[in-house]
């Protein structure tokens, strides 16, 4: 690798083998601190609904850029095994907003723990990490993703 070309091709080969590498890591359904195997979408679902604290299933669907039809499935089996609550809508008799129970926060923070054990290993594998290292990295990974983007 003598050239700005050739090492740019490592690199997209090194993402697609990320790529790979991460999708087989999603697609393992996991405990997240609850005795209930939780899928990737399962946790996502979660996450979102513990960032935001209480949220419709419409803005729920369009946060994580799914249909709200995927995402009411999804719904009604954590809602079936005690992860979530459906808050009536004050203002409109018909609607609800989806939250976290005691047993969905336990999987949110599992889940926020998973990724920060994440980060340890990739730290130590990689003898810590600067901020300044992964923020110069995030922001090349951001501009990939902008460039292929817009030659879609």
């Amino acid at each position: 690798m003598n050239n700005e070309s050739d090492i740019f091709r490592k690199i997209i080969e090194d993402i697609s083998t990320l790529s790979k590498a991460y999708s087989h890591l999603e697609a393992k359904p996991r405990c997240f601190g609850t005795d209930d195997l939780l899928h990737c979408v399962e946790i996502h679902i979660i996450e979102a609904i513990g960032n935001a604290g209480k949220i419709s299933v419409s803005s729920l669907a369009e946060r994580l850029s799914v249909t709200k039809g995927a995402v009411s499935q999804k719904i009604s089996k954590l809602l079936a095994c005690g992860m979530l609550v459906k808050i009536p809508d004050q203002q409109d008799q018909r609607a609800f907003f989806l939250a976290l129970t005691q047993k969905g926060k336990i999987a949110y923070e599992g889940h926020r723990r998973f990724h920060d054990d994440f980060f340890q290993v990739f730290a130590q594998a990689n003898n810590g990490v600067s901020l300044k290292k992964l923020v110069e990295f995030e922001k090349t990974l951001s501009q990939m993703t902008k460039t292929v983007e817009e030659m879609k």
